[in-house]
């Protein structure tokens, strides 16, 4: 059977396990990632250490198992890799992310989770420390626009000695001269969780699009933003060209470059970025830049002052793909995908039926809300047969809530 999450979360608050490694915390988490960021190794150093293969794999089973709401199994595989596995509630919001952040001395970076998203988002910051307030600015936008993932480099992009084998080159660690990539600059290596989660999400959720938030400092002759699908190929929506109407939109001063739409522009296009390879179907994201793009990752550089500054700047940004991605509940299939019952309505708007193939099991349903409260007392149920039930949930709020019935499981949306 796989756990219950909701479940799991009241195991955690209340009948702690011996070596059980899920923690729970509570705050702004806002206050949370700025810690993150101020505490971060900086642009010397070699603290980031580079993952081994296996490694890399147990990464991988760690996030099948939190896709698949194992989460007792997920946090003891993070804990394996010196990772936390963290349920906070976010205060402000009232929200419970699902956050892995690093407990040793990999500086692999940090990854949230929220599973009730509206919109199929991943913000990313690769650069956190070097393009100021992008890993804040990232965050703010995670939030306010309830995207489905965000994901942060856990050092200084020039921080390890050890050059990564990806083609391109910079010159922001060496003060000028032209050298390749460390292997700590997330955004132009291969070997690491962040590139293996980008993919995993990108195969994981359907429809998803991927925000890299850079900064750069303008010069004389470019604009406000330089945004790029990571290829000269226009896709079909052009959410680059959506998002730059957005945005002038929010400031009228705000001037844009894409790559895509002027052939001539070359300055921080984004087209050695191996997220964008990657998810543009480069055939070796490392050393190939791809031909053809969806239109699913949008590199953004964004001038300072207007945009990455403060929480006005921060504001425009979110406000944008507020604008421009529309906010769709959880998909019906996201939300029982799991699940082993039969629940219908779904969303249901007061009452739900829930069916399950006879177990055996005696056992009473117990209904639980998102941030794994027994709401079961505020439910009347009628059993109809053996194996079915009906439940009135009129006296409960909106939103998402869980299900378990013996060995099933299942979750289901109230939405009046």
């Amino acid at each position: 059977m796989k756990p219950l999450y909701a479940l799991l979360l009241v195991s955690c608050l209340f009948h702690p396990l011996t070596g059980f490694a899920q923690l729970t915390d509570s705050g702004d988490l806002a206050e949370w990632i700025d810690q993150l960021v101020d505490d971060m190794p900086g642009s010397s150093g070699d603290d980031y250490s580079r993952p081994t293969t296996l490694e890399l794999m147990q990464w991988n089973d760690m996030m099948e198992e939190l896709f698949a709401g194992n989460l007792q199994t997920a946090a003891d595989l993070a804990d394996n890799l010196d990772y936390d596995l963290t349920l906070f509630l976010d205060l402000p919001t009232g929200r419970t992310y699902q956050v892995l952040t690093s407990n040793g001395n990999n500086y692999w970076g940090t990854y949230i989770r929220y599973p009730q998203y509206c919109r199929p988002l991943v913000m990313q910051a690769p650069h956190p420390r070097r393009d100021l307030n992008t890993g804040r600015q990232a965050l703010h936008v995670f939030r306010e626009s309830n995207s489905a993932f965000f994901m942060m480099a856990g050092t200084h992009r020039c921080n390890s000695e050890e050059n990564s084998s990806c083609s391109g080159s910079t010159t922001v660690c060496s003060g000028g001269a032209s050298e390749d990539y460390p292997i700590s600059d997330l955004a132009h290596h291969v070997e690491n969780p962040f590139q293996l989660t980008t993919g995993y999400l990108f195969n994981r959720i359907e429809d998803s699009y991927f925000f890299s938030l850079h900064g750069f400092t303008q010069g004389a002759n470019d604009p406000y933003l330089i945004m790029s699908n990571g290829t000269r190929e226009t896709p079909n929506p052009d959410y680059i060209s959506l998002l730059a109407d957005a945005l002038a939109e929010e400031d009228p001063v705000l001037t844009t470059e894409a790559a895509h739409l002027n052939l001539n522009w070359t300055r921080l296009i984004g087209f050695t970025n191996v997220q964008g390879r990657l998810i543009n179907g480069s055939e070796d994201a490392c050393s190939t830049s791809a031909d053809e793009s969806e239109g699913r990752f949008l590199h953004i550089e964004q001038e300072r002052n207007r945009l990455r500054n403060n929480l006005a700047g921060w504001n425009k940004m979110a406000n944008a793909v507020q604008a421009v991605f529309a906010c769709v509940p959880v998909d019906v299939d996201e939300v029982v995908e799991n699940a082993s019952l039969n629940l219908f309505p779904n969303p249901t708007s007061g009452r739900l039926q829930v069916e399950r193939s006879s177990d055996g099991d005696e056992s009473q349903p117990i209904i639980v809300n998102h941030l794994g409260q027994d709401v079961s007392s505020h439910v009347s149920s009628e059993m109809m047969r053996e194996g079915s039930a009906s439940f009135d949930l009129h006296a409960l709020p909106n939103g998402l809530y869980y299900l378990q019935w013996g060995r099933a499981s299942g979750r289901f949306i109230l939405q009046r």
